[in-house]
Parts: C-alpha cells; structure tokens; sequence
C-alpha cells in the first residue's frame, strides 16, 4: 500500500525515530498536533528494499537540509531569489 499525502511543519512539530533492537525495523514518525505521519518499509519486504529505502531517505532528508539553510541564509541576507 502507498499513499500520497502532505505534511506541514511548523514550531509545534517533532520528528523522532523508533527503533525495536533487532526484533522490528525502524519508524519514522513525523508528529503535529493535527496528526502524524508513519514512514517505513512493510517487514515482508526483502532486506534490500529496506537499506536502499532508507539511504534514499537519508540523501532526501540532507539534501532538504541544505536547500533549507541556503534559502534561509538568502533570506537573511535580502538576496534575489534563484531557481524554479
């Protein structure tokens, strides 16, 4: 099963990462007052699915970091906005 949804962040928002030892696999968990969102790999998948889903995480994540700090910087800084 999939889903599309979106999630918006703001000053009341957490994230946190549950982990389960060896017994389960992680979950990312994403938590607003409005609700949460759950993000992990059904366990019947194969183990491979599982390492390349959260590589591709973790390169989404600090590449969404590092937009992050240039769009900040350039806010601090008044400069002309760049990109699409």
């Amino acid at each position: 099963m999939s889903q599309s949804a979106s999630f918006i962040a703001t000053a009341a928002t957490w994230v946190a990462c549950w982990t389960y030892g060896t017994k389960s696999p992680p979950i990312l968990s994403l938590n607003e007052s409005g609700g949460n969102l759950s993000v992990h790999v059904f366990t019947d998948e194969p183990l491979d699915v599982h390492r390349t889903f959260a590589k591709d995480l973790a390169d989404a994540a600090t590449a969404y970091a590092m937009a992050v700090e240039e769009w900040a910087a350039a806010q601090s800084a008044d400069t002309p906005p760049t990109g699409g």
